[in-house]
C-alpha cells in the first residue's frame, strides 16, 4: 500500500503490467521506490511528503507512471515514458508547471501587514494594532 497511490492505479492505467511475471510479488516495492523518487525529485521545490489528502492528482499521476516505467525499465518504449517524466519533473521545479493548491518551498504569499513598525525596530506589543485611520484606508483600498 503507497501513500500516494495503489497498485490497482498502476494496473487500470497500464493493464499490461499485471502480466510482468512477479508482478504482484514486487509491486509494492515498486510503489515504495517510485513515490520517494517523485519525493526526491520534487524536494527542492515543495515541502514533500504531500500531506494533503487525497494527494495532488499530479502527484499521483506522477507516481503511477514512474511505477509502470520502473515496471517496465528494461522495454525500447520506456524510453520515451522517461523522457515525458523527466520534462514534467522539469517543469514542476523550475516552475513553469504547478501543483495547484501546494505552495512551493519559499514561495511568497500576499498577506496584509497590519502591525505598525517602527524606525527603530519593531515597536512594544502594545502598539501592534492598526490605527483606526489604518483600516479606514484599507477599507477604502479595496471599494
Amino acid at each position: 500500500m503507497g501513500r500516494y497511490i495503489q497498485w490497482t492505479d498502476v494496473v487500470n492505467r497500464y493493464p499490461d503490467v499485471a502480466k510482468i511475471a512477479g508482478a504482484e510479488n514486487v509491486s509494492s516495492s515498486w510503489l515504495g521506490f517510485a513515490e520517494y523518487e517523485v519525493d526526491a525529485r520534487l524536494a527542492s521545490k515543495y515541502a514533500v511528503p504531500f500531506t494533503n489528502s487525497p494527494p495532488p492528482p499530479i502527484v499521483q499521476d506522477l507516481c503511477i507512471d514512474l511505477t509502470y516505467y520502473k515496471a517496465t525499465i528494461r522495454q525500447k518504449e520506456s524510453e520515451a515514458l522517461l523522457a515525458y517524466l523527466d520534462a514534467r519533473f522539469k517543469g514542476l521545479v523550475s516552475g513553469t508547471l504547478m501543483i495547484p493548491g501546494v505552495a512551493a518551498v519559499g514561495a511568497r504569499v500576499a498577506y496584509e501587514d497590519t502591525q505598525q513598525k517602527g524606525s527603530f525596530g519593531w515597536d512594544d506589543p502594545l502598539n501592534w494594532k492598526p490605527s483606526e485611520d489604518a483600516l479606514d484606508d484599507s477599507r477604502e483600498s479595496r471599494e
